[in-house]
């Protein structure tokens, strides 16, 4: 996890970046330079502010309401969302957060169908963001990966997640394979929220920050002005909203 220090140099370099390619002074940039010391911008591209939502997350991970619960995790580049590696035009975030919500949302219908607890065991968290691909043709590729962390033992498997999706997603959909798949954790782990990572999605990989102040800012661009919410989810199960994550 990104500790507030590191995150407060991630966004510098991100200030400095776009002074370096000349990008405009946006409110959202404005605002993520006074983050900080008691003030939160919550934009989605501000790291400080992504990682104070991680340092939630971590609360509710050890938190007695999850504690024992089994998890499964997996994740997926959406290969209709791709940015090339100067390019600093915003991805489509409305459209992107509809169709992520209303995947979550049949999954949880049809786990109702399938429990016989009325589905209140069912929960799912979900996080998305910009990664740039090492392992693509132009290596500095920026692609929308999007990972979820599911109620371990019910009928939503991996593959009913990477149908759901092929149909919202212009079947531009491609499987990520991760390093390890802890059970009982809740956390995700590839890093998206914090959002200025890179590694490669054709293998297993660790995603690892990403240092160039001139490609961070262009990242940061690429995110566009959201609200830090815009790339995190959460449906189902009651200790979840308990929870209270953001």
């Amino acid at each position: 996890m990104m500790t507030l220090n590191a995150a407060k140099g991630v966004r510098d370099a991100i200030v400095e970046g776009s002074a370096m390619l000349g990008l405009p002074l946006s409110p959202s940039l404005l605002s993520m330079i006074k983050c900080g010391n008691g003030r939160k911008c919550e934009r989605d591209r501000c790291p400080i502010c992504a990682s104070k939502v991680t340092e939630r997350l971590l609360a509710l991970h050890y938190s007695h309401a999850v504690l024992g619960q089994q998890w499964q995790r997996s994740a997926f580049a959406l290969r209709s969302h791709v940015r090339a590696a100067e390019d600093i035009s915003p991805i489509p975030m409305d459209d992107i957060q509809a169709n992520i919500n209303a995947a979550m949302n049949r999954w949880e219908y049809d786990f109702q169908r399938e429990d016989g607890n009325e589905g209140k065991n069912f929960g799912c968290l979900a996080t998305f963001g910009l990664v740039e691909d090492t392992g693509s043709h132009d290596r500095r590729e920026k692609v929308v990966v999007v990972e979820f962390v599911v109620t371990g033992g019910d009928p939503i498997n991996d593959f009913e997640i990477f149908e759901t999706l092929l149909g919202r997603f212009d079947d531009k959909v491609v499987s990520v394979p991760l390093v390890e798949n802890d059970r009982y954790c809740i956390m995700p782990d590839q890093g998206l929220l914090f959002g200025y990572t890179k590694r490669r999605l054709d293998q297993p990989d660790r995603p690892i920050a990403i240092s160039s102040k001139r490609r961070l800012a262009r990242i940061a661009s690429n995110y566009g002005d959201h609200p830090i919410k815009s790339r995190f989810f959460f449906t189902g199960a009651d200790h979840l909203r308990r929870g209270n994550c953001l």
